[in-house]
């Protein structure tokens, strides 16, 4: 999950990817139509000048209006991105908003001797730096302890499958969407505008909102 390399894609030979989105997400993709023009943007997103909001509708029950930031640094191994100790990786940080909580407990199974529990859900809009695919380790992390629908890499004893499988959602879909992606350009006239790409939910994302009461955003 490394930075991509800016070459152009085989099957596109004139595009060329700038970074990437874990496969079992959705969203904003940003690419290039030359290397010259990947590299400026590759640039700006390791400056920290690309601007990246998601949003993910996350396990637990957190207060509408609600944000925070965690902070930590993260390693990228084959793998998985990871959370590291101080001496290792790169700052990172996510910021997050509870913009609606599920009015209702959905009812979950954890094993197959466990008892019923009830489980919300909340969606949530993110703003992720650096520019790593995304910082679900942070935010399944005992710091806000919210892990994403369907992320069993990160958070493998909470009930994803049953909560999408009702839905008819499949498992390797992470309910995590790239809504929107800013980034800036120069105009003809010499001034420094800002470009904003902005995708709607998917089809996955929407359907699990509206059968948990969760608001989309207009």
């Amino acid at each position: 999950m490394g930075r991509p390399a800016l070459t152009a894609r085989k099957e596109s030979p004139e595009v060329y990817p700038v970074h990437r989105l874990d496969k079992a997400t959705t969203g904003t993709l940003l690419l290039a139509k030359s290397s010259l023009q990947a590299s400026r943007l590759a640039k700006q997103l390791a400056n920290h000048e690309v601007q990246r909001q998601y949003l993910a509708v996350v396990h637990g029950q957190l207060k509408v209006g609600y944000r925070g930031e965690l902070d930590g640094r993260l390693r990228v191994d084959p793998d998985r991105v990871r959370v590291c100790g101080e001496d290792e990786g790169v700052e990172a940080k996510t910021i997050w908003e509870c913009l609606a909580t599920s009015p209702r407990l959905a009812v979950a199974v954890y094993g197959p001797e466990a008892p019923t529990q009830g489980t919300r859900f909340c969606k949530v809009r993110l703003f992720l730096f650096p520019s790593f695919p995304y910082n679900s380790e942070l935010i399944s992390s005992p710091q806000i302890a919210a892990p994403i629908v369907g992320d069993f890499k990160y958070a493998p004893k909470a009930p994803h499958a049953e909560s999408l499988t009702e839905l008819s959602i499949p498992n390797d879909r992470i309910l995590l969407h790239s809504s929107s992606i800013s980034f800036y350009t120069w105009g003809k006239n010499g001034k420094r505008q800002t470009i904003t790409a902005s995708a709607p939910p998917s089809p996955a994302l929407e359907r699990f909102c509206r059968a948990h009461s969760l608001a989309l955003p207009k």
